[in-house]
């Protein structure tokens, strides 16, 4: 049995360093020979190509397949799908390892025994990725995809998930991760949590044109890719109560496209899921790039990045409310808030659940049907602790869940609705009483248009 985490960061950070200095091409065949020498005994040399190839993006070579080990593919960028098996490397294991494990019954067996990933019941979050003792189960990354990126001389913009915060140690503050992230060749970086404080605004609105009786319910479509696809594939009858709003990532890259419409944008995060978020064909012109802590992290140390040595940049624009979606409970909290300073009226309806993992996310869907009322707002995360448990933290739960809550206590603002770089003007329509007919150029307005929303075949 192989410890693949050690493993597994070592080949992802020599990629980094190839790719960094122009010698991947070059240098495939020679790395995989060095890294072979490096893991003999842990590691045959097929497993190294292989372990090489899914750090290029590159889906592992199959069982007694010939050809080019790296290949020109890796130019074109990522294939999907993003979690993938390594079939040389499964040695069968008994059962309860993996295929047990995962609570959709995605890890399948083939008539051999080896372990196959099911696509049609995949929510790709990645939580499998640690399950398997031998590293059958691994990610493709999109490190060499984004060092070409940066290369390239287009604007690139990174919008930064707000699970960022103690993720790559108690020196990189928001400041000094967008000095970092210039260092690297980003035009600039925005934190998407200003995208979450849009999106709060507009589930505050549907909330209150939805829910107008205690037996009403609505469900938050926000953050969680892996709980919008558990929702659609398994449950479609509930979709009439779910969000029609985006993710903040796409809202984040959909703004900033608005803006710079040559812009290229790259999220970053804690998750897997949403590599493939990114991919789908309603939302496919948001984002170009989706990279996780991890890869980002590897990148900073094959670049040499120290953060101690970086000066403090700018301010953050993002309000408490919008920061706290990165942990579990954040979206309720937020829309609560936002809810009892815009339409104080409605907040006596607004009662919330939140299902925190994909258990718990399914055996309240499963619920909802005999017990249709749990609460009127409901929140479902695929990971546990919601986005700050992750697959590519880089700390524990715990850690990341007070590193948010000591973001948001920062934020210069406490809601959406005090957030001076939204909009001017709502106190007076606060004031007005006129949040039902906002319309034109104001922000809350914009609230409403194609950029923050799904198409209605998305419900």
């Amino acid at each position: 049995m192989n410890d693949y985490g050690p493993i597994r960061s070592r080949v992802l950070l020599e990629v980094a360093k190839a790719a960094w200095h122009g010698e991947l091409a070059d240098s495939g065949r020679t790395l995989a020979e060095r890294l072979s020498a490096e893991f003999a005994g842990a590691l045959s040399h097929r497993a190294v190509v292989n372990e090489i190839r899914v750090a290029m993006g590159l889906r592992p070579l199959q069982p007694n397949e010939t050809g080019d080990d790296f290949d020109p593919e890796t130019l074109i960028g990522v294939s999907h799908p993003i979690v993938i098996a390594h079939p040389e490397d499964c040695v069968n294991c008994p059962p309860g390892t993996c295929g047990e494990s995962c609570p959709t019954g995605a890890i399948i067996r083939s008539s051999a025994g080896v372990a196959q990933v099911d696509e049609s019941r995949c929510l790709s979050e990645g939580l499998c990725l640690s399950w398997c003792p031998e590293g059958a189960i691994a990610a493709k990354t999109e490190i060499v995809t984004l060092i070409e990126l940066l290369k390239s001389g287009a604007p690139v913009f990174a919008s930064v998930a707000p699970a960022f915060a103690g993720q790559f140690g108690p020196q990189a503050s928001l400041g000094r991760l967008q000095r970092a992230l210039r260092m690297l060749g980003f035009t600039d970086m925005v934190e998407t949590a200003l995208a979450a404080d849009m999106l709060t605004l507009k589930e505050a609105l549907e909330f209150a044109e939805h829910v107008h009786h205690e037996g009403d319910f609505f469900i938050t479509s926000c953050c969680c890719p892996a709980w919008i696809k558990l929702l659609q594939s398994r449950y479609p009858e509930l979709l009439s109560h779910v969000s029609g709003s985006v993710s903040p990532m796409v809202a984040s890259g959909r703004l900033l496209k608005k803006q710079i419409p040559e812009a290229k944008v790259v999220f970053i995060g804690p998750c897997l899921a949403k590599k493939g978020e990114a991919a789908m064909p309603d939302v496919a012109d948001a984002v170009d790039l989706v990279l996780t802590f991890k890869e980002v992290e590897t990148i900073f140390q094959a670049v040499g990045i120290d953060f101690a040595a970086i000066e403090e940049d700018a301010k953050g624009t993002a309000s408490a409310c919008g920061r706290i979606y990165a942990r579990s409970g954040g979206v309720s909290e937020a829309v609560a808030e936002t809810i009892r300073h815009l339409m104080p009226e409605k907040a006596a309806l607004l009662s919330s659940h939140k299902a925190d993992g994909i258990p718990e996310c399914i055996q309240l869907l499963q619920s909802l049907p005999n017990n249709p009322h749990p609460a009127t707002f409901i929140e479902g995360m695929a990971c546990k602790g919601g986005c700050v448990g992750g697959p590519a933290r880089l700390i524990s739960v715990e850690e990341g869940c007070e590193a948010v809550n000591q973001l948001a206590a920062a934020a210069p603002s406490a809601t959406p609705a005090q957030n001076r770089h939204l909009y001017a003007d709502l106190l007076a329509l606060q004031q007005a009483g006129d949040w039902r007919g906002v319309k034109g150029e104001s922000v809350v307005g914009r609230l409403l248009d194609r950029d923050l929303s799904l198409p209605a075949k998305g419900k």
